[in-house]
C-alpha cells in the first residue's frame, strides 16, 4: 500500500512523454554516449516517471509521497553528478524550475495554467541532465532544449485555449513568438513553428472549444504531433 502511493504510474500520460522525449533529446544529442551511461539513463527515467505523480499530483506540497518523490530523484543525480561535475550544473535549471512550480502550487493550486507550464518547463528541462548523464550536454543540447520547451509550452496554452481555461488570444500570441525564436537560432527551425501558428490561429478565429468529454482525443492528437515535432528537432540538428 505505502508503495503504491511512493510508486504509480502518471495519471497524466502527457507526463510521459514529455520526460520521454526529454531523454530522446538529450541520448541524441549528448557529445560521447556510453551504453553504461545509457542504462543509467533509463534507470532514472523509469525511476522518475514512476515518482513523478507524487510531486506532482499531491495536493500538498510537502505531502511523504512529494518529499520522497523530490528526495529519491535528487539523491539519484546527487550520486551520479559525484563522478562529472558537468551532471550537477546541468540540473539546475530543472532544480529552479521545480521549486517555482511547487511554489506556484501552493499559490494558485496544482491545476491552475501557471502551476501546469511551469512545471511542464521543469520537465523539458531535464533534456540537459539526461545528455550530461548519457556523455556530456552540447551546443546542440541546448539548441534542442529551447525549441522543445518552447514548443511544448505553446502546445499546452493550445490546450488550455481548448478547454477555456486560457484566452485563445495568450496561445496565437506564444505561437507568434516561436518564430523569431527559431529564426534566430536556425532558419530551419521556422518549419517547426508553421503547425502550432495554424491551430492556435484556426481556434482563435473558429472558436471551437472541446469539452470533457473530448480531452483523451485532444491529448493523444497533441503527443502525436509531439513526436512529429521530436523527429523534426533532432532532422534539422543533424543537418546543422
Amino acid at each position: 500500500m505505502i508503495l503504491r502511493k511512493l510508486y504509480r504510474f502518471p495519471v497524466e500520460p502527457s507526463i510521459v512523454g514529455f520526460i520521454f522525449y526529454s531523454s530522446i533529446l538529450g541520448i541524441f544529442t549528448s557529445s560521447n554516449p556510453t551504453l553504461v551511461n545509457l542504462l543509467i539513463v533509463i534507470i532514472i527515467n523509469f525511476h522518475l516517471i514512476f515518482t513523478i505523480d507524487s510531486v506532482y499530483q499531491s495536493d500538498r506540497v510537502l505531502s511523504i509521497s512529494s518529499i520522497y518523490g523530490i528526495l529519491s530523484n535528487s539523491i539519484l543525480i546527487i550520486l551520479i553528478a559525484t563522478y562529472d561535475i558537468e551532471i550537477f550544473y546541468s540540473i539546475v535549471p530543472a532544480a529552479i524550475l521545480l521549486f517555482i512550480t511547487l511554489l506556484s502550487k501552493s499559490i494558485y493550486g496544482r491545476r491552475s495554467v501557471t502551476t501546469t507550464l511551469i512545471g511542464t518547463s521543469a520537465l523539458t528541462s531535464l533534456t540537459l541532465p539526461f545528455a550530461a548523464i548519457t556523455g556530456g550536454t552540447t551546443y546542440n543540447t541546448f539548441i534542442a532544449w529551447i525549441v522543445y520547451t518552447s514548443y511544448v509550452l505553446t502546445s499546452l496554452a493550445y490546450v488550455e485555449s481548448c478547454l477555456r481555461r486560457l484566452n485563445t488570444t495568450i496561445s496565437l500570441i506564444s505561437s507568434l513568438t516561436l518564430i523569431p525564436i527559431y529564426f534566430f537560432l536556425n532558419p530551419l527551425f521556422s518549419l517547426i513553428a508553421i503547425d502550432p501558428l495554424a491551430k492556435t490561429f484556426t481556434l482563435h478565429i473558429s472558436k471551437s472549444f472541446v469539452d470533457n468529454k473530448e480531452i483523451t482525443r485532444l491529448g493523444i492528437i497533441e503527443m502525436i504531433r509531439l513526436t512529429i515535432h521530436v523527429i523534426m528537432i533532432l532532422v534539422i540538428i543533424k543537418l546543422l
